[in-house]
């Protein structure tokens, strides 16, 4: 029979779900629904159990959400119209919406990050199709599948399907179904021989030394490098590092604990909530003046505009040492012969 308390630790569990991450934590629900219908138990719980956990799922997963679009006018509309439906229906965010992209995606995503078991969940998915065929094609009372089996499919296939037909997609969106696909490749080896434990041993130190061998391996997002550099060229300690029109290394606020802003060129309309850039770069050179500390970053491509637009209001854009991962890093002074720095209020 049903355990009451097993279900309301269930709604609980949602609601914290939702609470973390929003309405994608609840996908796992249509696959309990499916299995309900396809399997119902011969004693479901009192409706009254259910009312309950619905309670102490809104009470967990709503009051936030409540709190946060009360103070904040449209955001409720930003949550439900940019969050759930133009990453669902479009690729406003430029996450992988082509047709191709969810096998692009979520292909290598799956079939590597399950080695070197992924010949088990290859094994294990030879006998999904005949079991959901049994599953929906015949009486629920009398199909012939095993209810833990079904739940299984269904917890991994019902999310995966969404998320494939989602036109944002991200490797780490499929993250969460790692837990039941690790379920899934140990059931197909319940009439097999586990690994031996040394065979296990070996595959940890490769992964081990995998990691740190990424570590080591050259690439512009690293946040550590970029540090050591800032800090070699800026004739100042490094208080605020300004991106143009370029990625913004948040990692570096960890590194050099500074501020990090990401500016346009020129600020066109952009949405109110998440917007892609902070503020213009002219906005932001008067906001902070001509302090010490402050370092520019642009790619190398957009250099001459930028140092145009700087030139066009007086300042000049300065070179600090040699290109960088493509990237010019610069600071903002004044052109030779001016004296300065001015107060930030002579820019008002």
């Amino acid at each position: 029979h049903h355990q009451p308390w097993g279900l309301l630790v269930m709604y609980i569990g949602f609601g914290l779900a939702f609470l973390t991450k929003g309405p994608p934590a609840l996908l796992p629900v249509l696959a309990l629904l499916l299995l309900r219908w396809r399997c119902p138990h011969p004693v479901p719980a009192s409706p009254l159990w259910h009312l309950a956990g619905v309670v102490l799922f809104l009470g967990i997963a709503l009051p936030w959400y409540a709190v946060v679009g009360t103070r904040h006018a449209g955001l409720w509309e930003y949550f439900l119209g940019a969050e759930l439906v133009d990453r669902v229906a479009s690729d406003r965010f430029g996450r992988n919406g082509q047709w191709y992209g969810w096998l692009a995606v979520y292909g290598p995503t799956l079939l590597l990050g399950t080695a070197p078991w992924t010949i088990g969940l290859l094994r294990w998915g030879k006998g999904v199709p005949a079991m959901l065929r049994a599953a929906f094609r015949t009486d629920p009372a009398k199909a012939p599948v095993e209810p833990g089996a079904l739940l299984l499919a269904l917890w991994i296939l019902v999310p995966l399907l969404i998320f494939c037909l989602s036109r944002s997609r991200l490797p780490l969106y499929v993250l969460p179904l790692f837990a039941p696909i690790a379920i899934a490749i140990v059931s197909s080896w319940s009439a097999r021989r586990w690994p031996s434990l040394s065979w296990l041993w070996v595959w940890i130190g490769f992964i081990l030394a995998l990691r740190f061998a990424a570590a080591y391996f050259p690439t512009h997002k690293d946040a550590s490098a970029w540090a050591s550099m800032l800090e070699q060229r800026s004739h100042a300690p490094v208080r605020e590092v300004i991106f143009v029109e370029d990625m913004a290394r948040y990692g570096l606020h960890l590194h050099l604990d500074v501020e990090i802003e990401r500016v346009a060129r020129e600020l066109a309309p952009q949405a109110r909530f998440n917007p892609s850039y902070d503020e213009s770069l002219w906005d932001e050179i008067k906001e902070t003046g001509l302090e010490d500390g402050l370092v520019y970053v642009t790619k190398q491509d957009l250099w001459p505009e930028v140092e145009r637009v700087v030139r066009e209001h007086g300042f000049v854009a300065r070179p600090l040492g040699e290109r960088y991962q493509g990237r010019v890093i610069f600071e903002v002074t004044h052109p030779p012969g001016v004296p300065g720095p001015p107060p930030k209020n002579a820019f008002r």
